[in-house]
Parts: C-alpha cells; structure tokens; sequence
C-alpha cells in the first residue's frame, strides 16, 4: 500500500468521492487545489496550465489518481501535452524513492 495517494483534481465531485473512499480505505490522501482559500498541508496548489516545473508532489506520495478537467478549450491542447511529459517523469521519480 502507498504511503500516500496523490489525488490531481481534487476540487472536482469525483475527486471528492475518491479521497473519501481511499481515506475510508486508510490511505492517506492528497488533493490538489487551485482555489487559493482551499491550500491545506492535504490540500497542495497546483494549476495544470503552469509551468511543469511548479507541479509538486507532496512528500510520501507513492501513487496518483488524476480527476482534473481543464476548461479552456485553448488550454487543452498545451496541458495534455504538459500531463504526459509529468507523468512519465513524476512515474520515473517516483520509481527512484
């Protein structure tokens, strides 16, 4: 079992139902936020459409679940492609721990 799941989207319902499930589950559970008022310890800041270097990973993190949605159709595009170079790279990190 992870030490901690990464929930990216953590603002969305399905999040939400998620991280209940995995809470109730014992893990132990991070989502993220864009929304400024929400940033808690288990409540990281990340905004897909910055730079791929500001995305964090909270410390324990063993595994990700992503529930984000992008809104912006011109966004799309960039942030799809920023997900998959993330990805890989966050797995790989991840893999090294």
């Amino acid at each position: 079992m992870p030490d901690k799941i990464l929930i990216v989207g953590g603002d969305s319902e399905i999040a939400a139902a998620t991280a209940a499930h995995l809470r109730a589950s014992g893990y132990g559970v991070a989502a993220t936020t864009r929304r400024q008022d929400r940033i808690a310890a288990d409540r990281p800041f990340l905004d897909l459409g910055g730079p791929v270097g500001d995305w964090p990973i909270p410390d324990g993190v063993g595994a990700a679940c992503l529930c984000a949605a992008i809104a912006p159709a011109e966004r799309r595009a960039l942030v799809a492609e920023r997900q998959q170079f993330y990805v890989a790279g966050k797995y790989n990190e991840l893999r090294m721990r």
